[in-house]
């Protein structure tokens, strides 16, 4: 009996490394079954001349103790990366760019992780925004630790780009790595049919529902800009009867949105350690939007909290269905503000990001996110929900905080 229990141990302990290898590419699975079309690239940092850098210099490492290989402490405030996919030659210049992230910055963990949590002094430094091949038009945000993570835009297209290999581990972050490179339009749109995004009128007030499915003027364009989204809500929002007088004030001048972040706990178990690393690309990306010059009203987004569910008794009630969802967030999201407006703490607007599959109705899963109409300058409704289904849920995070 004895002998046999021994070998049950040496046999799991066996399997730990396929276990463990399964588990590292489980998001990778899913990233290329989500994907109609992607191609498979090694960026190249290089230096001001073009020149590639030695292998050992590429990325950074996310961890405290590998700040090493050409990168200081904080990092370089610039650095550059070339790489070609879908026939063209992309050129990334880069600036160091954490503005995203208030100087009081916090994560708070609801719940014990699972995992170990990563150190936030030093994710600060991954963050990067730019312009591809120099053109004034284009921008890039991406994290440059452990490989490229993020968005670049160019005047015909919108990219992203990411490790091949799973992003939660920092094996071979010096060294060139193969990434995945995409276009917005080539991520599939899971739908069970319904309606183009559009407004929802009810007892409870004006909701805006954005759908995974896109209406056929856009599915038949190849470039539908996020900039252009988002000036057209913008001038829906200041013309609704409702809300006009205040809206008009509010987007007559640049202003800054303070944010709290909250995963809940499908998003802690799926994305596990790398958690906050992502969470905070896609916010890189929501912000750098936001601050693109063609969007008519400036809004510098800011980051206040990050906050991590890991027990689902400790937050909001979430569930399929998408209104009650965002109401009991819209709820919960009032426990954890300031109302002062000076306090490090206090935040404008509350973004939950979820892996659960939100729907409109028990037959209709095609909702990427839902928002009350004009309700930033309300404290107990100014809230919105995002289903995460990769790097493009960066744009549902950005429309719906339009509509707010």
């Amino acid at each position: 009996m004895w002998s046999l229990f021994v070998a049950l141990v040496l046999c799991c302990e066996l399997l730990k490394p396929a276990l463990g290898l399964r588990t590292q590419n489980h998001d990778r699975e899913d990233l290329l079954r989500g994907l109609s079309r992607y191609e498979i690239v090694v960026p190249a940092r290089v230096d001001d001349n073009g020149d590639p850098y030695p292998h050992t210099h590429h990325f950074r490492k996310r961890s405290a103790d590998a700040v090493s290989g050409g990168w200081s402490t904080s990092g370089p405030d610039r650095t550059a990366y070339t790489l070609q996919a879908f026939g063209e030659k992309f050129h990334l210049n880069l600036t160091a760019d954490a503005g995203f992230l208030a100087p009081t910055f916090s994560v708070y963990h609801l719940g014990s992780p699972e995992y170990d949590p990563e150190n936030d002094t030093h994710l600060q430094h991954c963050y990067y925004t730019g312009r591809v091949n120099s053109h004034p038009e284009s921008s890039v945000a991406v994290s440059v630790c452990s490989g490229l993570l993020g968005a670049f835009r160019t005047q015909s297209s919108e990219y992203f780009i990411e490790p091949l290999n799973n992003r939660d581990h920092d094996d071979d972050s010096g060294h060139s790595k193969p990434h995945v490179v995409y276009r917005r339009d080539h991520v599939k749109l899971h739908n069970s049919g319904g309606s183009p995004c559009g407004l929802q009128d009810d007892d409870k007030g004006n909701k805006h529902n954005d759908t995974k499915k896109e209406s056929d003027d856009v599915h038949n364009r190849r470039f539908s800009s996020i900039i252009d989204d988002l000036n057209r809500i913008h001038r829906d929002v200041q013309n609704h009867t409702e809300l006009h007088r205040r809206r008009k004030r509010f987007l007559s001048y640049p202003r800054h949105v303070e944010v709290m972040v909250v995963a809940d706990h499908k998003m802690a178990k799926y994305h596990g350690s790398g958690l906050r690393h992502y969470i905070l690309a896609l916010m890189s990306i929501v912000a750098s939007i936001y601050r693109d010059p063609s969007i008519n009203n400036f809004v510098n987004i800011i980051v206040v909290k990050l906050v991590i569910i890991n027990n689902v008794q400790e937050g909001p009630s979430i569930s399929a269905n998408a209104a009650a969802t965002l109401q009991n967030f819209c709820v919960w999201q009032q426990t954890q503000n300031v109302l002062d407006d000076s306090h490090p703490n206090h935040h404008d607007t509350a973004i939950l990001i979820t892996r659960q599959d939100i729907c409109r109705s028990s037959r209709k899963c095609d909702t990427l996110g839902l928002a009350e109409l004009g309700t930033m300058c309300d404290p107990f409704r100014s809230c919105s929900i995002n289903e995460d289904n990769g790097l493009s849920a960066a744009f549902t995070v950005a429309h719906e905080l339009g509509h707010v």
